[in-house]
């Protein structure tokens, strides 16, 4: 026992609790507001308490007999760990010093025998960025297993060049240089799917003037040989693949910012399309998502206008076509979009970056295809495009975002009904313009990917 003294919130063993078996991983949960008491006759408690008399982190020993370890940046941190009957007492201070960057699995049996094994040291939820050389301007990334090894690679579309940059992964989230492939002029959005049904990933590239798609189709081994072009309406800004038609072969849906126009092209089989189809959006929309926000089993596409402060909502009439347009109004000159159930109730939200006004917009769904008016929480400066994820581990998505004036991806934990808690900035390249995210480690956690146009760089932050 440290000779500091400690008042402690003790936890005893619950009935048939699951003793611990493992101490297995060290993180951290971000935000030290957020408690986890869900306790039931299959849970343990594990918790950390701070030399300041208050909980640091906390999270349970869940039915794999897993004790997740959370890292405090405070200099004396007790961790209480309910054992069945038994309280282990240790100091993070203690295990840095004798660990230096790693922090040790212990294994603890009824016999008192232990072994360990090391892994990595962290202090945050996202290690420090890693920076891999693109070409000129980068502007979006994609991730998917292009070569298939089970890895993710990154794909990067760099508008200043009027190239991609493909990533491969060489295992625990380290890539190869890049390897380049010519596209169209300007290239504003990339996506990755498999268009011709070979079980190989393709690439789908906007390029925003001359305004036209470039399509990228696997050769088998990770290389893309050919293009294949498709004019769409002026200005794409965005481009995403999605069966829309329920056909099992990916769709193509573009958001044209010029033209103030969204372009659907049908697949028509080995990875050649239809010619589009336009729809009219908002002003200048800069980003697309795609999702059944009013549950009657077709999908529906949503629009961020960074022209006139406004989100599109354009419902499938039943027969893949959107005749009608509704419009919700968002802060200034909002940018990405994204669609997840935030709240558990079964129904699509919307979540846009409002780059104008440094906050992101959450669209609550109350069923129908009718959304709540949004609710802002406050970002780093210009954000641009937002991913929605479950950081955590608590099965609720919460908000990853770029933020490119102020050089810092911003992470917004789910409160657990839709709402959030404040940010928390993590220091990426330089004006990160694009975000992508994926296990790139495969740890079974999401990693984040970003682009910075101004240094040509791509920025990796894996989770700890």
């Amino acid at each position: 026992m440290l000779g500091t003294t400690f008042v402690l919130l003790t936890i005893l063993s619950l009935a048939h609790c699951i003793p611990l078996n493992q101490i297995q991983q060290a993180r951290l949960i971000a935000n030290v507001s957020r408690t986890l008491f869900n306790q039931s006759q299959q849970h343990c408690i594990c918790q950390m308490i701070s030399s300041l008399q208050s909980i640091s982190a906390l999270n349970y020993c869940s039915s794999n007999q897993t004790c997740q370890l959370f890292s405090s940046n405070l200099t004396l941190v007790d961790l209480d760990l309910d054992v069945g009957w038994m309280v282990i007492y240790t100091n993070q201070s203690l295990i840095a010093n004798i660990f230096g960057s790693s922090i040790t699995s212990t294994s603890t049996t009824t016999s008192t025998s232990t072994s360990s094994t090391s892994t990595p040291y962290c202090p945050s939820m996202f290690r420090n960025q890693t920076g891999y050389a693109t070409d000129a301007n980068p502007q979006s990334a994609a991730i998917g297993d292009l070569n298939s090894d089970n890895k993710l690679d990154v794909v990067v579309a760099n508008y200043g060049s009027n190239t991609i940059s493909i990533f491969f992964n060489q295992g625990n989230g380290i890539f190869s240089n890049q390897t380049t492939y010519t596209v169209g002029t300007h290239s504003t959005s990339i996506a990755v799917s498999d268009l011709d049904l070979d079980g190989e990933l393709d690439i789908v590239v906007a390029n925003y003037n001359p305004p036209y798609i470039s399509v990228l189709l696997n050769a088998g081994n990770g290389t893309f040989p050919n293009q294949t072009t498709y004019t769409t309406n002026s200005g794409p800004r965005s481009i995403t693949a999605v069966d829309m038609n329920f056909d099992t072969k990916p769709d193509l849906v573009v958001t044209n910012s010029l033209s103030n126009t969204v372009s659907i092209f049908l697949n028509a089989g080995n990875g050649s399309f239809y010619p589009r189809t336009d729809y009219t959006a908002g002003s200048h929309p800069y980003s697309g998502a795609v999702g059944d926000l009013n549950s009657d089993g077709t999908l529906d596409i949503i629009t961020a206008n960074f022209g006139n402060a406004t989100i599109s909502v354009l419902l499938n009439s039943g027969t893949n076509t959107f005749p009608t347009i509704t419009l919700y109004s968002t802060s200034i000159n909002p940018f990405g979009i994204a669609v997840k159930d935030l709240n558990s109730d079964g129904k699509l939200d919307i979540v846009v970056a409002n780059q104008g006004s440094n906050n992101v917009g959450v669209f609550l769904n109350q069923g129908n295809g009718t959304l709540l008016n949004q609710v802002t929480y406050t970002t780093g400066s210009k954000p641009q495009i937002l991913a929605l994820v479950d950081v955590n581990f608590d099965y609720m998505p919460d908000i990853a975002v770029s933020n490119q004036g102020a050089s810092t991806v911003s992470v917004l934990l789910n409160a657990g009904n839709g709402t959030f808690l404040n940010q928390i900035t993590y220091p990426t390249g330089q004006n990160p313009y694009a975000l992508a995210v994926g296990d790139l480690d495969s740890d079974s956690r999401p990693d984040i990917a970003t682009v910075s146009p101004g240094t040509n760089t791509l920025n990796i932050l894996l989770h700890c």
